[in-house]
């Protein structure tokens, strides 16, 4: 837990602030981002975009507007981050994840950093993929479009042909995919000009992992499970944005006790560390 007197004296004396530093349980942000590209086994249940995917087919978000891609940057530690929890690093995903995978539940066969074909359309996949994968390979995953679940589980096999390099799977991630998500966050979110690339990239690794679930109303939400994404839209509004890192901890509520799903407690821990490190 923070010690709120000294979270706001380090806010206060930024000069002190280094890459390396966390207010978190971590005490080393650099450390867990190295070993979260070493083996990203060690964080179970903190990839993918599971509460993502389950917003992103919600009434609500159907009702949201598309927003397209933006041209706002984030920092590199908050893009090693996101692709940290999707591939490890480049030297994991050169072993398990050049080929087409599917990771079980409701997903769809998934290719490349965290692209999940089963919730794309035909005009966003070709858009996404045009200038980074060959038609042929195109044509091969066409099929899968749309599949989840079992369905997609039994088309995995008629796409082993498709081998996207590391190179290839950053290089679209980072030109297609998180443009995308920063476009939402932005959609989501008032007053994310006034923060840092670093901040910024927080809440967009935020907004992929649980969608852009900031505008859910309580009275949509009889769970609670989105209490926190309305309180950091609301401190975002009101520019209190010291707030906003402890806001994203107490998300760790959700999963608390669920071992499957440890990794995304140190997951929020480490978007927090990014946010609060980052102003």
């Amino acid at each position: 837990m923070i010690n709120r007197r000294l979270f706001l004296t380090g806010l206060a004396t930024p000069i002190f602030f280094s890459p390396t530093y966390s207010f978190g349980e971590d005490l080393d942000f650099a450390k867990l981002l190295a070993s979260l590209e070493a083996d990203n086994a060690s964080f179970p249940g903190a990839s993918g975009r599971i509460e993502g995917k389950e917003f992103e087919t919600s009434s609500f978000a159907a009702a949201q507007p598309k927003v397209g891609k933006s041209k706002r940057k984030v920092s590199q530690d908050s893009i090693r981050m996101i692709t940290g929890f999707e591939v490890s690093g480049e030297r994991t995903y050169e072993a398990k994840y050049r080929r087409p995978i599917w990771p079980k539940g409701a997903s769809g066969v998934t290719c490349a950093i965290g692209y999940d074909l089963g919730y794309v359309n035909s005009k966003e996949f070709e858009d996404d993929w045009k200038v980074d994968m060959s038609a042929d390979d195109r044509t091969t995953l066409g099929p899968t479009l749309g599949l989840k679940g079992n369905a997609a589980r039994d088309a995995l096999s008629t796409v082993q042909s498709v081998d996207i390099p590391f190179k290839t799977a950053l290089k679209q991630f980072t030109e297609q995919t998180l443009p995308k998500y920063t476009a939402l966050t932005e959609s989501a979110l008032e007053n994310t000009g006034d923060l840092s690339d670093g901040a910024m990239g927080a809440l967009v690794s935020l907004t992929f992992n649980r969608g852009a679930s900031y505008r859910i109303r309580a009275d949509e939400d009889p769970k609670g499970r989105y209490e926190e994404m309305r309180q950091i839209r609301r401190l975002m509004r009101e520019k209190k944005f010291a707030d906003i890192p402890q806001q994203i901890r107490n998300m760790k509520r959700i999963w608390q006790g669920n071992p499957d799903m440890a990794g995304l407690l140190k997951r929020r821990d480490m978007e927090a560390d990014l946010f609060a490190i980052s102003l």
